[in-house]
């Protein structure tokens, strides 16, 4: 690899060389010749001069030529000298940016608003877009909500501090539920337990509460604090990852070795807890983040660029990532990213 100060030093021909290989190359996918780069005119220097001037991007590391016969493509190094050193990033405009705000604005809690996040920010950058909730259980607690269903159903709900709702189904087996009127007494008191306290501090507390109460209770009151306990306990595994647009990560191909990167990734993310603990370090980190190919911590992700960004301050609401080939069109999609969350920070902040 070579040495970054080795990079600060690339001449101004250099850069419009390196700048214009890779835009030709985001549009097209394909590797890029010298002839190509001459014919569009924008560099207004002989074929010669281009044909010299890759060669010497080559030497550094910055592009790379798959087969003899074929143009050049960006190296990782050179995408990131891209990203860092050449383009300029502009925010959408002021039009799309209101599309995205008023989609948002009817979305309603922080699950809901991620979700829609996802699904615009798809069909923006016709790629697939990831969203990662905070952890279930560092959710606090807004209230809680018993509701009767039916005569053997009760539905638990707990809405969050942060406007997540998150609700269980369970079934009453001790004759018919109890009434509305028993069941809002018992929120109430629940919710007094539960208020501002973690999912995690509320299972401990209502397990003591359920052995320290017991003899107290009647056995519907102590039946409903059991059934609030086991409803925090089924919350907690939840990954809270939601994927959305996967089919633009199968583009026809005759390549048996995309097609098999492809079927990786897919696989990849079909496991929330991964794709977790791959993204989880991201909606740490200030601000937009690109990964470009092996800069990737999965496998999976080594052909791929992706651009993820927190949303709330320290990732507190979220992240929101979109993942494409390793030619993504960043020039577009990193203002999207960003402009995407600070919308939902703005939002539900």
């Amino acid at each position: 690899m070579a040495d970054p100060a080795d990079l600060e030093q690339l001449s101004e021909r250099e850069r419009q060389v390196l700048n214009a290989l890779v835009d030709a190359h985001i549009s097209t996918g394909e590797p890029i010749g010298s002839k190509v780069l001459a014919d569009a005119g924008d560099l207004q220097v002989s074929p010669q001069t281009i044909r010299n001037v890759l060669s010497a991007l080559h030497e550094r590391g910055l592009i790379a030529q798959p087969h003899t016969s074929a143009g050049r493509v960006p190296t990782d190094l050179g995408f990131r000298y891209y990203v860092d050193s050449l383009v300029r990033f502009t925010p959408p405009a002021q039009q799309v940016q209101g599309e995205i705000a008023s989609r948002l604005e009817d979305a309603g809690g922080v699950d809901h608003a991620l979700r829609e996040a996802a699904r615009v920010l798809s069909r923006l950058v016709q790629q697939t877009c990831v969203v990662l909730a905070p952890p279930v259980a560092q959710d606090r607690v807004r209230h809680l909500e018993l509701v009767r269903l039916r005569d053997d159903a009760v539905l638990f709900i707990v809405v969050s501090i942060d406007g997540r709702v998150q609700n269980r189904l369970f079934e009453w087996r001790d004759g018919p539920a109890p009434t509305s009127v028993e069941l809002h007494s018992a929120a109430v008191r629940l919710t007094a337990l539960l208020f501002d306290k973690t999912l995690e501090e509320g299972r401990t507390v209502l397990d003591a509460a359920v052995n320290d109460t017991r003899s107290a209770l009647t056995r519907v009151e102590e039946r409903l604090m059991a059934l609030s306990r086991d409803g925090v306990t089924a919350l907690l595994p939840d990954p809270a990852v939601h994927v959305d647009g996967t089919s633009h990560l199968v583009a026809p191909t005759d390549d048996e070795n995309v097609r098999q990167q492809q079927k990786k990734l897919l696989l990849l993310l079909d496991e929330q807890q991964r794709v977790r603990a791959l993204f989880d370090g991201a909606a740490r980190g200030p601000g937009v983040r690109i990964f470009i190919g092996a800069e990737n911590p999965a496998a999976a992700l080594s052909q791929a660029g992706v651009v993820t960004a927190s949303v709330g301050a320290g990732g507190a609401i979220g992240l929101l990532g979109v993942i494409g080939p390793r030619h993504l069109d960043y020039r577009r999609v990193v203002p999207l990213v960003d402009a995407t969350a600070a919308i939902i920070t703005r939002l539900l902040g």
